[in-house]
């Protein structure tokens, strides 16, 4: 199954909503983010949301950021069960769709604008509606060749989740800002060695 730009900016959007509420930690600081709020933060393009909307979002954010991390695990040991992996996410999230009912609903973009399949909730309201594309694009790409690209940050005190656009799927932090502290981090490690060593 192919990701084509339409979903692809969805799972940039579940990334971005399963890190601004998911993680207990994140660039090397515990994360904090406000019930209702960290919806409209992380996904800009939202449209105006109701506090029972928002906290669907939230919900459904948590349980997204489970879901990567579990296919975060399964790729970080795919060396030892390379097909093995995958079970768990995928169940959660078959749970997921479930409970955001995501149907499919053919949508046109304006008058005269291209179709898109998008899916909706029988229950109605923005937080179920994106709720449920969200959800849906994350199994697009569990369905995907790229779900092998979802990683956790490497770093010391950082739960947070990405995909790796690097060609050779080397990326190992989530931001340059957590990279840059592991180099810190090593950087003073090896001044203390030296300094140790010398006296």
């Amino acid at each position: 199954m192919e990701l084509d730009q339409h979903w692809l900016s969805y799972v940039h959007d579940a990334f971005a909503l399963a890190n601004a509420v998911g993680p207990a930690f994140a660039h090397g600081k515990p994360h904090l983010s406000s019930p209702g709020e960290a919806a409209a933060v992380a996904v800009p393009r939202l449209p105006v949301l109701t506090d029972a909307d928002a906290r669907t979002l939230d919900d459904t954010g948590r349980e997204l950021w489970q879901i990567l991390r579990d296919v975060a695990a399964d790729n970080a040991a795919a060396a030892a069960d390379p097909v093995g992996g995958g079970a768990a996410a995928a169940e959660r999230l078959n749970v997921l769709m479930g409970r955001v009912d995501a149907r499919p609903r053919m949508v046109r973009n304006g008058a005269a604008g291209h179709w898109h399949l998008h899916f909706r909730s029988a229950a109605g309201g923005e937080g179920m509606r994106w709720s449920a594309n969200l959800a849906v694009a994350a199994g697009m790409l569990l369905g995907s060749g790229d779900f092998v690209r979802v990683k956790g940050c490497q770093a010391a005190r950082c739960e947070r989740v990405f995909l790796d656009g690097t060609r050779n799927r080397s990326q190992q932090f989530c931001s340059t800002r957590c990279q840059d502290r592991v180099k810190a981090s090593a950087h003073r490690e090896r001044r203390r060695a030296e300094t140790g060593a010398a006296s």
